[in-house]
């Protein structure tokens, strides 16, 4: 059996797999992206800076682009639930490596 490769539930979706250069974008999601063990993940802000780390956050909102990947899980998470009250707390504005996620 094949692995679910985008799931919705209430308050969040989930996507798990490899990505392709994307364009830049904003959605009113927050986006956490969580590398492949031993691996990272690359997201650009709007003003070309790169954050690179084993997790990193998108607020909602904020113009980015992520740069490829073979293996990636990220969750969009519905900006108006407590998790996301919790990020907020965390990561106010703008792109940010995860703390602890730094590499």
């Amino acid at each position: 059996m094949t692995e679910p490769r985008f799931v919705v539930g209430p308050g969040y979706a989930l996507y798990r797999g490899p990505l392709a250069d994307s364009a830049p974008h904003r959605h009113a999601a927050f986006q956490v992206a969580v590398a492949a063990p031993g691996g990272e993940v690359t997201i650009a802000d709007g003003a070309g800076v790169r954050h690179r780390g084993e997790a990193v956050v998108v607020a909602p909102m904020v113009r980015h682009r992520m740069a490829p990947t073979r293996r990636v899980l990220v969750f969009y998470v519905d900006p108006h639930c407590a998790f996301a009250d919790r990020l907020r707390a965390e990561h106010v504005d703008g792109v940010r490596v995860a703390p602890g996620g730094e590499s």
